[in-house]
């Protein structure tokens, strides 16, 4: 895993927030519906090794507990920068479920999953307030996966409902060393229908494998 001071954090997250203009899809509860001019996008990501969240303080824990930030791009002519504060500028934002399968609504298309970031430990610095004026006694630190990978995803039009796979990466506890796509469609079609998603069910659900562009 990558360690940082927790400051890193709160910098990547400005940053985040002054560029990410990108529409963000998370998946829906029990019961329901999906929007109009939506197709339901059904998949699982999981981490290979399995890691388990350690503390996750303040704010964080909410935004970052169980998920994995999927970035998404429409195209491949942006460069993920591992180096950059901003390492890639999404045109969407996949928050999918870690270790259980996601049902996200999303216009139909072609589009790009470029990498995954999924939050270990994030614990906050700690202030002293006395004295003049507060001082840092401690940094905090922030661990995290980077977890970059090109697949391609199509969301075909006329689809009510598309099942992406289950999208494996590989790491080396620090950054993806590989991805591959795994089909569990049967176990997907019994989570579906569990959900009683209004219009939507197994019957209606189409196979589309999301595609290894570059792992």
């Amino acid at each position: 895993m990558i360690t940082r001071p927790t400051v890193f954090l709160a910098a990547l997250l400005l940053a985040a927030c002054a560029s990410f203009t990108a529409p963000r899809y998370e998946s829906l509860d029990r019961g329901e519906p999906v929007p109009a001019n939506e197709v339901l996008v059904i998949g699982n990501f999981e981490l290979d090794p399995p890691v388990r969240q350690g503390q996750l303080s303040g704010i964080a824990r909410g935004g970052l507990k169980d998920v994995v930030h999927i970035a998404m791009t429409n195209d491949l002519s942006q460069k993920v920068d591992l180096n950059s504060l901003v390492f890639v500028s999404p045109d969407e934002i996949f928050t999918a479920k870690y270790g259980a399968i996601s049902f996200v609504p999303m216009p139909p298309g072609e589009r790009f999953i470029r990498m995954g970031h999924f939050y270990i430990t994030v614990i906050p610095p700690v202030m002293n307030q006395s004295g003049v004026g507060p001082t840092m006694v401690s940094p905090g630190k922030t661990e995290d996966l980077q977890l970059v990978a090109d697949l391609k995803v199509r969301v075909p039009a006329n689809a009510r409902a598309v099942y992406i796979g289950t999208i494996v990466f590989k790491h080396d506890g620090a950054r993806a060393t590989g991805v591959y796509v795994r089909d569990d469609y049967k176990n997907a079609a019994r989570e579906l229908n569990r959900l009683n998603i209004p219009g939507v069910n197994a019957k209606s659900m189409r196979k589309q494998l999301a595609r290894v562009i570059r792992g």
